[in-house]
């Protein structure tokens, strides 16, 4: 009994703490970069952007400045940063603001290794289906095939 109820335990902790896709948009001086993030626990996230009408796309990760267990309510914005590596050779660091509990209303800037500016705003599925051209999002499980090591 002992042993099904730590099971029990257990998947509910996995399915409260892992999300689903959120969209994310990005631009810089007129170029526009779409993808999704996916909450990984309570402080990371995956992400994935695609430069739009291009093969080029970038891979990273988002964890949140404060701990998990720090006195912020979870819907309070709270500092986040994310880091992206380009498959053109890009590097870029950003600075994001989202809901600690939800990572809701993601807003925010970066900037590559190059000084461009980069502005990043969650956007809703529509929004991303209109702009992905039929482009399926998929995080891969084994970090050893991604561009960016964790």
């Amino acid at each position: 009994m002992k042993k099904i109820l730590m099971t029990l335990c257990f998947l509910a902790v996995v399915i409260c703490t892992t999300g689903c896709n959120k969209y994310i948009e990005a631009e810089k001086n007129g170029t526009i970069y779409y993808g999704a993030y996916n909450r990984r626990d309570m402080i990371h996230a995956d992400v994935k952007l695609f430069q739009a009408n291009s093969d080029t796309f970038c891979d990273g990760i988002i964890f949140i400045d404060a701990p998990s267990r720090a006195i912020t309510m979870k819907n309070d914005l709270v500092d986040a940063r994310m880091h992206l590596t380009c498959s053109d050779g890009k590097l870029i660091a950003s600075t994001l603001k989202f809901k600690k509990g939800s990572f809701d209303n993601l807003q925010g800037e970066g900037f590559d290794q190059l000084n461009n500016k980069y502005k990043f705003r969650e956007i809703s599925k529509s929004e991303f289906k209109e702009l992905s051209e039929k482009t399926k999002v998929q995080f891969i499980n084994d970090s050893n095939s991604s561009i960016i090591k964790y």
